[in-house]
């Protein structure tokens, strides 16, 4: 079976989804930090941070 290229449109539609699932799983993430009392992490790699936040605990 050939398989077209994906247009600009789908491209931006799957990179849309991707992101707001992302973003969902961060908001959970936080969501723990602040239920289990931590300090948000608030710096230039807080991304990065959170995620080593959680993963030591």
């Amino acid at each position: 079976m050939e398989r077209e290229e994906k247009t600009v449109i789908e491209l931006a539609a799957i990179g849309t989804f991707l992101h707001n699932i992302y973003n969902g799983i961060e908001n959970i993430l936080k969501q723990i930090i602040v239920a289990k009392n931590v300090e948000m992490p608030m710096s230039g790699t807080w991304h990065k941070d959170l995620l080593n936040l959680l993963v030591s605990m």
